[in-house]
């Protein structure tokens, strides 16, 4: 399920930490934390069940500071 993978995928291969003037200097993120929320009617209130991921902006650098 996409909800399942989709965070790992996120972390492998978009997130990334940026520091220095102007964010020049980019690494990996890790650690990263998303959560996903169930719901189960769609806005005209029939059933639809699905889930809405969120993901934190804020991530672990290489040299394991907080961003």
């Amino acid at each position: 399920m996409a909800r399942d993978t989709a965070p790992a995928w996120l972390e492998e291969s978009v997130a990334e930490t940026r520091r220095g003037s102007g964010g020049e200097h980019r690494k990996p993120a890790k650690d990263g934390l998303t959560a996903a929320v169930p719901h189960y009617e769609s806005t005209a209130g029939k059933p639809q069940l699905h889930d809405h991921a969120v993901t934190s902006i804020r991530a672990r650098r290489p040299d394991d500071k907080r961003t």
